[in-house]
């Protein structure tokens, strides 16, 4: 698997969701994230529903009230029904090692007998945190994080990202989503297949204190992933919300310190 497909696990659904879709009378209308939909070129005339397809090859229907569902029912189920687990899930004993954010108020405890850090680019871009197993060199992870507007709960998270997945069925199959704690911490979980990398991938979603969200993420071979899930769950049961010294470019513009100046020999 070469790096630049591990590095998809990333923040890949992390931006605004919107989607363009075409009627099919050819006009065109911007779908959003909250199932409501606009225009982009002024007033569709009378209607009661209307049929729309997106780019993603995902049929939707839109109505007059400017919403919209998907018109596949098994679909639209996904997006409206995520249930709570009530299981607590915690930390794994053998995640002895921390790695820390130094955008959000997050990190992650991982067994470094079972991972290697490949890679660490906190300065610049959404992805934190690149892993691989450090024997099963088909198992890949990351974490990152993103900033969140206004008031952002965890659903409206669950929306976007679901929303983005669930409108390119061609690349992804949705396996599982759900709430759960981790930690004690309110996650978002969602377990689908890339099609295109013919891997099973889990992510976890968590909002921290200082209103950003970290993303943690594992995945595996499809063929493979039922023996490899305990290792992937392990490592994203890792995440944490933890207090940590931001990411600041530090350029030093104070003079040096003069050296001290000897004092005169009065003898």
């Amino acid at each position: 698997m070469k790096p630049a497909l591990y590095l998809s696990f990333l923040l890949c659904w992390s931006v605004l969701f919107s989607q363009t879709a075409i009627t099919n009378d050819g006009q065109e209308v911007m779908l959003l994230e909250d199932k409501t939909w606009k225009s982009s070129r002024g007033d569709l005339g009378e209607f009661s529903t209307m049929e729309a397809f997106t780019a993603g090859d995902q049929k939707v229907i839109i109505s007059s009230d400017n919403t919209w569902k998907f018109m596949n029912k098994a679909t639209e189920g996904l997006y409206e029904n995520t249930a709570m687990n009530s299981k607590a899930y915690t930390t794994s004993k053998t995640a002895l090692s921390l790695a820390q954010s130094k955008r959000v108020d997050a990190g992650f405890y991982y067994d470094p007998k079972k991972w290697t850090i490949l890679q660490e680019q906190q300065e610049y871009s959404r992805g934190e945190f690149s892993l691989q197993g450090a024997l099963n060199k088909d198992l890949y992870a990351s974490f990152g994080s993103f900033s969140l507007e206004g008031e952002a709960t965890l659903k409206n998270v669950k929306d976007i990202v679901l929303t983005g997945f669930l409108m390119n069925p061609s690349h992804y199959k949705i396996k599982k989503t759900e709430f759960r704690k981790v930690n004690g911490n309110e996650v978002f979980y969602i377990r689908y297949h890339d099609i295109d990398m013919d891997y099973d991938v889990i992510h976890y979603y968590l909002i921290t204190e200082d209103k950003a969200c970290a993303q943690i993420s594992a995945g595996s071979p499809e063929k493979n992933f039922a023996s490899n899930e305990k290792d992937l769950q392990d490592f994203l049961n890792g995440v944490i919300k933890i207090k940590t010294e931001k990411y600041v470019e530090k350029i030093n513009v104070e003079a040096p310190v003069p050296p001290p100046v000897p004092s005169k020999n009065q003898n």
